[in-house]
């Protein structure tokens, strides 16, 4: 894969998810706090605080 198709589908990964979370904030399901400290949650379960999920 090419680095121009890389950063492509990391986009619309990274829009996929921008959706999914305001769908979630929008509908009540969770407040945009809830989604920040899940996030920072999951982002430590790998004893790293960097802003990325390991690749399993």
């Amino acid at each position: 894969m090419d680095a121009e198709k890389l950063e492509r589908a990391i986009g619309e990964l990274a829009l996929a998810v921008k959706i999914m979370q305001r769908v979630m904030v929008e509908k009540g399901v969770c407040t945009t706090t809830e989604c920040g400290e899940k996030l920072n949650q999951i982002d430590l379960e790998d004893g790293r605080a960097d802003g990325r999920a390991q690749i399993q």
